[in-house]
């Protein structure tokens, strides 16, 4: 389901330790910036989130040390995916994900995800959505504080030109 914010309360009572206060805060802002909310239910239980951005100019998430533009100027990412725990290793998230890439939102559009270079669940799924591995950026130390490594995926006819400091 698309454009779901505001997850109903029973569901997010369910998962108050994800649900915080400040992360349902957070869910609120997206929406305002004009993020869309994908949610997927199960037997009528919240499944998995995931939030899909319209963007243009290059990629950079903060904790990149790099950029990747999209040809076109104007690409999609989603970011922020999360399933329940009672639903992981079940197939949610790759699906989830392959509905993202065939919904006419997306359709026609770069579509990029990235997550923890350390995070194996994620990168399966994501493999197993039909996304290709772009880009892996590893662990360094820059004013005396160590950033994330991440691995960058790109969609499916996604077309891709990196200007990377510090990636494989």
């Amino acid at each position: 389901l698309w454009d779901v914010w505001p997850i109903p309360r029973p569901a997010l009572a369910r998962h108050p330790d994800y649900f915080t206060r400040a992360k349902i805060t957070r869910c609120a802002e997206r929406v305002r910036e004009g993020r869309r909310c994908v949610a997927a239910y199960l037997d009528g239980y919240l499944a998995h989130i995931a939030w899909v951005t319209e963007r243009t100019g290059p990629l950079s998430a903060g904790e990149l040390p790099a950029t990747v533009d999209a040809s076109d100027g104007a690409w999609v990412d989603i970011t922020d995916c999360w399933t329940a725990p009672e639903f992981r290793g079940l197939g949610i998230y790759p699906a989830v994900l392959s509905s993202i890439l065939a919904h006419p939102f997306t359709r026609d559009r770069d579509v990029w995800i990235y997550c923890d270079i350390h995070n194996c669940a994620s990168d399966i799924g994501i493999a197993r959505a039909g996304f290709n591995l772009r880009l892996t950026v590893r662990q360094r130390r820059i004013l005396g504080l160590w950033r994330i490594p991440h691995v960058v995926w790109y969609g499916p006819g996604t077309t891709i030109q990196v200007n990377a400091a510090g990636a494989e």
